[in-house]
């Protein structure tokens, strides 16, 4: 008798390196929160808060996918005319679904984010820049001398904060500084690129940060 085979556990990898698994974890991080799910013939998915004011689409059929691999996802906020904190994330096709639950679970936390409720519209916070530098260090990146660009632990994962706009074609918001998350192996498989704008809730990107460098990692053949 042929003995049977047994499987070998799958090896897990530091997140940020697992590519995108499937994109159900972020979804579902969406519909927990209560949000409202819309899909057409497409494989595009978007999910609305009920509030009406901020969305999360994964949009593998739209054409600023097809133009721009750093933008199969994208979560916006926007306010009432005149008010303030609208911000935008756009992430890119190999951005693990599981760090983008992480940062919408942070955005839709029923606690709120520092009294605002809900929490997406809670603005960067009195600290803006150096609650997310924070997290970082926390993690063990390192800071360039006399930049505001933090490097992960294996050289291939960096954190910026740059004054200037994002370049973002279609973009809704065209001024005020940005975020910018990279991952840029050696060999260039599963690279990705998010960008966020400046009012981006600091919690939601620290949330973001520690999900990609979780210590237990995940499984690059996950499905």
């Amino acid at each position: 008798m042929t003995p049977a085979l047994i499987p070998t556990a799958p090896t897990p990898v530091p997140p940020y390196t697992a590519g995108a698994g499937i994109p159900a974890p972020a979804l579902n991080a969406a519909q927990a929160a209560g949000w409202d799910r819309h899909e057409g013939a497409s494989a595009n998915v978007t999910y609305t808060s009920p509030d009406g004011r901020c969305v999360l689409q994964f949009g593998p059929e739209t054409d600023r996918y097809h133009d721009d691999a750093d933008r199969l996802w994208i979560a916006e906020y926007r306010p009432e005319s005149g008010q303030p904190h609208a911000w935008a994330a756009h992430f890119g096709d190999h951005v693990p679904a599981e760090a983008i639950a992480a940062f919408v679970t942070a955005l839709t936390d029923p606690a709120g984010i520092r009294g605002s409720q809900p929490g997406y519209g809670a603005g960067a916070g009195g600290r803006g820049a150096e609650e997310v530098f924070a997290a970082a260090e926390a993690h063990g990146w390192t800071r360039a001398v006399r930049t505001a660009t933090y490097t992960g632990s294996h050289g291939t994962m960096h954190l910026s904060y740059d004054p200037a706009p994002p370049v973002i074609p279609g973009q809704f918001l065209t001024d005020g500084p940005h975020w910018r998350v990279s991952y840029l192996p050696e060999d260039l498989a599963r690279d990705w690129t998010v960008q966020l704008t400046a009012h981006v809730p600091g919690e939601a990107i620290a949330a973001f940060l520690t999900a990609l460098m979780d210590s237990t990692g995940l499984d690059p053949h996950r499905a």
